[in-house]
C-alpha cells in the first residue's frame, strides 16, 4: 500500500515539474522573440498605407486677384489628371504636379482638394487693367509682400496695347491671370520677373 502511495507521488512531481518546465519555457521563448524582433532590422514593421485620392474626386483650382481675393476658375474630376502624376495617385504626387503649375495646395474642403496661384513677393509680373475707355489693356505689376499685384506707376506700366493684340483667347486668359515667365523648356511658370526691365522685355516679345 505504501509503494502505491509512493508511486502515485512519483508521477505527480513528474507531472508538476513538466508542468512547471512548460510555463518557464513559454514566458523565456516570448521574451528572447520580442528581443530578437526588436533588434533584428530584418523584421517587417507595420507602416501607414498610403491614402489613393479616388478617381471621382474633386480638385478646384482658384487664383488671386490683384486685390488678393480668391476666386475659383475651375474644377476637374481626380482621374482626368491622374496621368500626369509620378509615382502613387496620392496627395503628394498631385502637390507637386501642380506646384509646376504655379499652383499650391491650400486645404481639402467639404468641395474637394484646393489649390491656389500664388504670386512670388516684391517680382513683376504682366496682366492687364482697364484705360479710361474701360478697355483691356497689357500692364506690368508688381507684387507686394503678400503676393498681391498693384501697379507702381500709373504713366509708365500701363501700356496701350489692348489685350487683343494676342490671338489666342487662352493665352489671353493666361496674361488676364498673371504672367510670370517661362522655363527654359518653355513651359509657363509662376515666378515672376526679377525686374521691371526684365518683364518690359518680356512684353515687349509678346506684342512684337
Amino acid at each position: 500500500m505504501k509503494n502505491k502511495k509512493n508511486i502515485f507521488a512519483f508521477f505527480i512531481g513528474i507531472i508538476l515539474i513538466i508542468f512547471l518546465f512548460s510555463i518557464s519555457f513559454y514566458f523565456t521563448f516570448n521574451k528572447l522573440s520580442a528581443r530578437k524582433d526588436k533588434n533584428n532590422p530584418d523584421v517587417a514593421v507595420q507602416t501607414v498605407p498610403t491614402e489613393f485620392i479616388k478617381p471621382n474626386a474633386k480638385i478646384n483650382l482658384y487664383i488671386k486677384d490683384k486685390n488678393g481675393q480668391s476666386t475659383k476658375v475651375e474644377s476637374v474630376e481626380f482621374k482626368v489628371v491622374m496621368d500626369n502624376l509620378e509615382g502613387d495617385y496620392d496627395l503628394k504626387a498631385l502637390q507637386t504636379y501642380y506646384q509646376g503649375l504655379g499652383y499650391y495646395y491650400r486645404e481639402l474642403d467639404e468641395d474637394g482638394y484646393a489649390f491656389e496661384k500664388r504670386f512670388v513677393p516684391n517680382r513683376y509680373y504682366i496682366s492687364v487693367c482697364k484705360d479710361e475707355k474701360n478697355k483691356e489693356v497689357l500692364a506690368i505689376f508688381k507684387s507686394d509682400e503678400e503676393g498681391k499685384l498693384e501697379i507702381e506707376d500709373e504713366k509708365s506700366d500701363i501700356t496701350q496695347t489692348s489685350i487683343n493684340k494676342i490671338p489666342k483667347e487662352q493665352e489671353r486668359e493666361l496674361y488676364r491671370k498673371g504672367f510670370g515667365g517661362v522655363d527654359d523648356k518653355g513651359n509657363v511658370v509662376n515666378e515672376g520677373f526679377k525686374t521691371k526691365e526684365e518683364a518690359f522685355e518680356a512684353l515687349s516679345a509678346i506684342i512684337s
